[in-house]
């Protein structure tokens, strides 16, 4: 691959004081590097799907990187971290294809901002639904920036932001924030959690191209509820792209090659699979069919099933792979 500045001087802007910074309402100026714009900060994925957040912008950031090849207008790809936040991965691994690709980069920073470093042992610090509003609100910035083919920008996210990448196919969430017909192009979503599905009929996706790259190993965010809910979304109709990488731990593209043991790191892999209607907001147990329109019942119906302590940890030989899947998938759905 061809080089981009380097990872330091990459860093060196993320890491720019967030109060000298102008903050963008779009891109016409066509800035690079760290971008700091308005999102929201919904507290749960109702608020989300109703446009009833707090009207209040959280300013958020982000690092645009143009590709090193290829004529404007480029397609993008948004990243969206994990709970541990933005990772050198992120850079050194996908920023990295991405621009070999002629695609360009903006990496979300959904946590500086919000003064959190890590939701790793404690997941209430900020609901999934703010991630999902920070993602679609990057969709809508990079689509006023000119160098940008606003039909070509899509999602790729990873753990935490796997579920981003899966929620913002969903056009209940997409229009809390996006009022157009703006949409993602496509969504790659690495490791996420599927085991809270929100569903209703007519199915509610956008349509757009989704891959699902799970690790077979996973002890984190377990793969066979994202390969049922993978069916799922292909008996709808879905273009679904499945792989599930063998002996892959969570975090398998990781540069860290080394299992890490995470004691107090927060999972729902003990909970049933569970599923909200997104039009009459009833809550389902799939396993057994119970139904629930009060969220405390339903609470008591699922018990307390959050565990802790998870494993994370590189394999380079999946993530290599995995590197070959995206490329494939994007070249075909983005055609950089």
């Amino acid at each position: 691959m061809k080089k981009l500045p380097t990872l330091l001087a990459l860093a060196a802007l993320v890491l720019a004081d967030a109060r000298a910074q102008t903050v963008y309402t779009d891109l016409s100026s066509q800035p690079t590097g760290l971008v700091h714009f308005n999102s929201v900060t919904p507290r749960n994925r109702f608020e989300l799907a109703h446009g009833t957040y707090e009207a209040q912008p959280t300013i958020i950031q982000g690092t645009l990187v143009l590709p090193n090849h290829g004529k404007p207008p480029y397609p993008a790809m948004v990243l969206s971290h994990g709970s541990g936040g933005i990772e050198p991965k992120d850079w050194g691994r996908w920023v990295l294809l991405f621009s070999d690709m002629g695609i360009a980069s903006f990496v979300v920073d959904s946590f500086t901002t919000r003064h959190i470093t890590s939701t790793v042992d404690d997941q209430s610090q900020l609901d999934q639904a703010a991630n999902d509003a920070d993602a679609l609100s990057a969709l809508k910035l990079l689509a006023t920036d000119p160098r940008i083919d606003g039909r070509r920008i899509g999602v790729i996210g990873f753990s935490r932001g796997g579920v981003v990448a899966l929620d913002t196919a969903n056009n209940y969430f997409r229009q809390g924030i996006i009022k157009d017909s703006l949409q993602f192009a496509a969504h790659v979503a690495f490791y996420p959690g599927c085991g809270l599905r929100y569903w209703t009929k007519p199915q509610p996706m956008t349509g757009a191209p989704i891959m699902m790259a799970l690790a077979g190993a996973d002890n984190y965010t377990l793969p066979q509820p994202c390969v049922a809910y993978a069916k799922v979304l292909r008996q709808a109709g879905q273009d679904v792209t499945l792989h599930v990488y063998a002996n892959a731990s969570h975090d398998f593209d990781s540069f860290v090659q080394r299992p890490v043991y995470h004691p107090k790191a927060q999972s729902a892999r003990a909970c049933p699979d569970r599923e909200i209607d997104l039009a009459t907001w009833e809550y389902r147990i799939l396993k057994t069919g119970q139904r629930f329109q009060d969220l405390d019942e339903f609470t008591t119906a699922i018990g307390h099933c959050i565990t802790t302590g998870a494993t994370t940890g590189g394999n380079a030989a999946q993530a290599v792979r995995a590197e070959a899947d995206v490329r494939e998938f994007l070249t075909r759905v983005l055609q950089p």
